[in-house]
């Protein structure tokens, strides 16, 4: 009987190219705002010297204080509660024996990588939205 071919995606003709283009679209924006994030000057179009103000000026602002204190006390939590989450998701498909809707658990557990990102971040949104109030956040 006859080997299937294993065929690498490296040797198609051009997956150099693409993937240098794709890098390319990447990060070169991101370079030229980290370029231009240093201009002493209030005018992207005017160059008038490097400075590290702004990102001084940024640091020292009390919103940024308080974004990026929201922004940690968020992320810590939904990292610890997605944790624990998944590791008793994961304990408990594996060891439990088969059962009438064995599927539809696993479907449930799959939609976050099937459905995609910007509904999740909508929805997000939404939810932290409707409980800003209720914490303070």
């Amino acid at each position: 009987m006859a080997e299937p071919r294993v065929m690498d995606i490296k040797d198609q003709p051009g997956f150099r190219s693409i993937a240098i283009i794709c890098l390319l679209v990447l990060y070169v924006p991101v370079l030229i705002l980290m370029i231009f994030s240093l201009n002493s000057g209030s005018l992207v179009t005017h160059w008038e010297g490097v400075t590290l103000g702004w990102y001084g000026s940024a640091f020292l602002n009390e919103e940024f204080h308080a974004a990026a204190k929201n922004t940690l006390i968020i992320s810590v939590t939904a990292t610890i509660v997605s944790t624990i989450c998944a590791t008793l998701a994961a304990i408990g498909m594996t060891r439990v024996k088969p059962w009438r809707g064995l599927a539809a658990a696993f479907m449930v557990i799959n939609l976050p990588l099937m459905v995609p990102e910007i509904i999740t971040a909508v929805a997000t949104l939404s939810f932290f939205a409707l409980i800003a109030g209720a914490f303070g956040l």
